[in-house]
């Protein structure tokens, strides 16, 4: 279906030139499509991606509108940030971790009623470049980075603890976890899902309806 999705999006796309042409659903630019990377790039090294669920080409700065977009929708229909809120984001330096902490450092950029940190996650021993990754991301935002906390506590000085977890978790991640439950044979947990875990901390995916 996905192929057949973007065979569809190329056909639709002007050829110039013998190149095909690929124009922005919103502003109109023109990019020059790449079928292999399933992008368009012009001179400048711009991008227009065709996005299979809308139908429609964005370019990356209307690209980035829509996936904030989604993710805002998400927060409030969620209602996954109030006053007072410590949200710390799972950082375990894959890139969209560190989309969702951009996302949300832009978001609470401006409030001083909600804070935010890096949780960095990951294997000091194996996994040192990915904590390296997530500690300069964390840094270039001026976001303070925090460690995983011991049992029975949620991080931070008293007072000061977080309130929520942000996971970078996509519409992709839970239409696999569907699959993958459907396929071992426990349907009957997306109809009858168990009662949610008496976490301390609770968890929001603000990128839950934004595909891969």
């Amino acid at each position: 279906a996905e192929a057949g999705a973007f065979e569809w999006a190329i056909a639709r796309c002007p050829s110039i030139d013998g190149k095909r042409i690929a124009k922005c659903s919103f502003c109109g630019a023109m990019h020059n499509w790449c079928v292999f990377y399933r992008r368009a790039t012009d001179g400048r090294n711009e991008a227009a991606l065709f996005q299979p669920s809308s139908g429609r080409h964005l370019c990356g700065r209307h690209l980035v509108s829509d996936i904030e977009a989604r993710a805002k929708r998400s927060i409030r229909s969620h209602h996954w940030m109030k006053t007072g809120d410590h949200i710390a984001v799972v950082l375990p330096g894959d890139k969209k971790s560190a989309a969702l902490l951009l996302f949300l450092k832009k978001l609470t950029s401006g409030r001083r009623d909600i804070r935010l940190s890096a949780l960095l996650i990951g294997d000091r021993v194996a996994g040192t470049d990915g904590l390296a990754a997530a500690m300069r991301v964390a840094e270039s935002l001026g976001v303070p980075c925090m460690e995983m906390p011991r049992p029975g506590r949620t991080g931070g000085p008293e007072g000061d603890e977080v309130t929520k977890l942000a996971l970078a978790f996509t519409l992709d991640d839970i239409a696999r976890k569907v699959l993958v439950q459907f396929l071992s044979g426990n349907a009957e947990l997306l109809i009858n899902p168990p009662p949610a875990g008496s976490s301390p901390v609770p968890v929001i995916c603000p990128f839950i309806a934004v595909p891969s």
